[in-house]
C-alpha cells in the first residue's frame, strides 16, 4: 500500500472507528435509555440493521428482517418481540448517533460541494440507492428508526464518497463519479461492518480495497463537450471521454 495513501485513510478509519464502534454506540445507548440488560439486541445489533444491514426496515416483513438480523449478527428473535424494540428509546438512539456525526462535523470539509446542482444530483442518486421514501402502514416508531437509519447511511457514505474523492484528485488527478461511488460504497457497507467489529486495522484493509475499486471502475465518464463541476472550477485531472455512438 502507497504510504502517503495508507496515512490518510488510517485517519479516516480512525474517524469511523472512533463514531461507530461498539463501545461508543453502547454509551450513546445508555445515555437514551436505550439499554436491555438481559437481551442480546442491543445497540450494536439496531445500527447494524437500520444502517449497514437494510435499506427495507419501513418495507420488509418483520420475519425478513429478523432473518437479515440473525444473518449478520447472530441474534435470533421472534417477530413479535422485534417489533416491540421499535420504540422511543430506540428513535433516540438513532438520533443521537445522527446528531453526534453531524456535530463532530464527520469530513465535512466539501466546498467543492456547495454548487446547488450539484448537491440536488446527490439527493436524486440517494433516493434511487437508500430507497428513503419507501415504506407501509407501519408504526411510527419503526418508520423513524428507518429513517434515522437511512439518514445516517446517507452521512457515511457521502462522507466515505467525498474523501476516495478527494485521495484520487490529489493522488492521481482523476475524477470520480458520485454515481458509481454510492453504488459501490453500498455494496461493501456489510464489510465496512463487520471490520468495524474487529478493529481499525481490519478497517484500514477494507477502505484500501475500496478505494482501489473505486480508482479502477469509478472514474467518471464525460458526456462529450459536457462541463462538470470540476471544469467549471478549473481543476486539472484525468477524464475518460465518451464519445456518442453514431448510428
Amino acid at each position: 500500500m502507497n504510504p502517503i495513501i495508507s496515512n490518510e485513510l488510517n485517519l479516516f478509519a480512525q474517524e469511523l472507528q472512533y463514531f461507530l464502534s461498539s463501545v461508543v454506540l453502547q454509551d450513546i445507548a445508555k445515555q437514551v435509555g436505550f439499554v436491555q440488560r438481559s437481551s442480546k439486541y442491543q445497540a450494536n445489533e439496531l445500527i447494524a440493521l437500520c444502517v449497514w444491514i437494510s435499506q427495507e426496515v419501513a418495507s420488509a416483513s418483520l420475519t425478513h428482517l429478523c432473518s437479515q438480523l440473525e444473518a449478520s449478527t447472530g441474534v435470533l428473535m421472534r417477530s413479535e418481540g422485534f417489533n416491540q424494540r421499535f420504540n422511543p428509546a430506540a428513535v433516540a438512539f438513532l438520533r443521537e448517533v445522527f446528531t453526534s456525526l453531524l456535530t463532530q462535523k464527520l469530513c465535512s470539509n466539501h466546498s467543492l460541494y456547495s454548487l446547488r446542482w450539484q448537491i440536488e444530483i446527490l439527493f436524486k442518486t440517494w433516493k434511487s440507492f437508500f430507497e428513503i421514501d419507501e415504506c407501509k402502514n407501519i408504526k411510527r416508531e419503526r418508520l423513524e428508526c428507518h429513517l434515522y437509519g437511512q439518514l445516517i447511511g446517507i452521512l457515511l457514505c457521502s462522507s466515505t464518497m467525498f474523501q476516495m474523492r478527494q485521495f484520487l484528485l490529489e493522488k492521481t488527478n482523476q475524477e470520480l463519479s458520485e454515481y458509481k461511488a454510492i453504488y459501490m460504497i453500498k455494496d461493501y457497507f456489510p464489510l465496512l461492518f463487520q471490520a468495524i467489529a474487529i478493529g481499525t486495522k481490519q478497517l484500514l484493509k477494507i477502505l484500501h480495497r475500496l478505494y482501489l475499486l473505486l480508482k479502477k471502475n469509478g472514474r467518471k465518464c464525460h458526456r462529450y463537450k459536457k462541463m462538470t463541476v470540476f471544469d467549471i472550477l478549473g481543476i486539472v485531472y484525468k477524464t475518460t471521454v465518451k464519445h456518442r455512438q453514431t448510428a
